[in-house]
């Protein structure tokens, strides 16, 4: 009976329904109600650090900043996107929020499954499903269908985007990963095949990367002092990638993650990056806090290199302060959870939707705090 339900077990259902909002197209409601929880619980004597207070202050004066640049819709739209997990962070902190991850991943993977099938045997979902942007089938946009024979949808889900959403999928594999080997959760063997499968199902290049770094952490071949040898041996392999990865066909099942495709990915993220400096550069102030948008429609949001977006919008100061929020609370447990998130935002921004805030909720406050005492009482 609800009447006999904690509170705060109540508000773990809530926001496993929340990771699922994007399906109904409800994600600024599912905002507004956050907010109202929160304000709902801070106390006059709320316990907060230096460092966090510190972080608000840097952030409520980027804010005030870019709503006198672009207006409040256009401020709040940015925020929302780009500082929306910093509201999930506070939500999960202020209730003490303790969610199952085997069991939200195991039904993730059950509604991709249902909605690959659905996608591609009953109806065009750019038409009828809300979590397919509306404006790629108006625009008459390819799809993503995938180059290989060409008869494939891939799911989009909870990331409203295949990219995105194979990202969140990687970083819940990591986080209960981290959770197993640390002995805060007892592993359900059949949920890492599932996983594994559903992965496929989104058929991203990215998803597959991300899986790869999360099979070499769980294989230990892996850890942070090796991680930074491998930044140094794929800084030299990126720029060669497309003469060593050659013999992956374009036109196959491979198609992501061939040679001809990384290349053109690299030298059109270069370019990206010199077409944003240059636009910062016309505006007073730009760089520092991002493009001075006309109107809300022109927004960056939802593109194909976060990273990239978000200085476009947010500027020098944006990416600094979420940096700086993030680093503060790396540590061995969420060291390599974190890592994922960034490293799929150089294509995608899973980690930027609610479904991937409500994640990094949970590696942020959940995953250091967790004990396997405390496990059973998660739903």
């Amino acid at each position: 009976m609800i009447a006999n339900t904690k509170p705060s077990k109540i508000i773990n259902y809530l926001v496993i329904v929340l990771f699922f909002v994007p399906y109904f197209g409800l994600i600024p409601i599912a905002y507004g109600l956050i907010l109202c929880l929160i304000i709902i619980k801070i106390e006059i004597n709320l316990k907060i650090s230096y460092y966090d207070f510190s972080f608000l202050i840097g952030l409520l004066i980027l804010s005030i900043s870019k709503y006198y640049q672009v207006g409040f819709l256009a401020a709040d739209a940015i925020f929302r996107y780009y500082f929306g997990v910093v509201i999930l962070y506070w939500l999960f902190k202020l209730y003490n929020i303790k969610i199952d991850v085997q069991q939200l991943l195991l039904l993730f993977c059950i509604c991709v499954f249902f909605e690959a099938v659905i996608i591609n045997i009953f109806f065009d979902p750019f038409r009828y499903l809300p979590n397919y942007p509306v404006s790629v089938f108006e625009n008459n946009i390819t799809s993503h269908y995938t180059k290989f024979m060409g008869f494939y949808q891939r799911p989009y889900s909870v990331g409203m985007n295949s990219s995105c959403s194979s990202s969140i999928l990687c970083g819940l594999l990591m986080c209960r990963w981290e959770m197993i080997k640390t002995g805060k959760m007892i592993e359900i063997k059949y949920i890492e095949f599932i996983g594994a499968a559903t992965v496929l199902l989104f058929a991203s290049g990215v998803g597959l990367g991300l899986y790869f770094l999360y099979l070499m952490n769980r294989l230990k071949l892996i850890t942070i002092k090796r991680f930074l040898i491998l930044i140094i041996v794929s800084f030299l392999l990126i720029f060669n990638y497309e003469t060593v990865f050659s013999f992956f066909s374009a036109d196959s099942i491979f198609q992501k993650i061939s040679g001809a495709y990384i290349g053109f990915l690299i030298e059109f993220k270069l370019l990206q990056v010199d077409d944003v400096i240059e636009i910062l550069k016309t505006d007073k102030n730009s760089i520092f806090i991002g493009q001075a948008f006309a109107n809300k429609s022109e927004i960056i949001i939802q593109s194909d290199f976060a990273w990239n977006d978000f200085f476009q919008c947010l500027g020098i100061l944006g990416i600094s302060l979420f940096l700086l929020f993030t680093a503060n609370k790396i540590n061995k447990i969420t060291f390599f959870p974190i890592l994922l998130f960034f490293v799929g935002a150089i294509h995608y921004g899973g980690l930027f939707t609610l479904a991937g805030q409500i994640i990094l909720g949970i590696v942020l406050v959940q995953l250091p705090a967790l004990s396997i005492e405390e496990r059973r009482d998660t739903i």
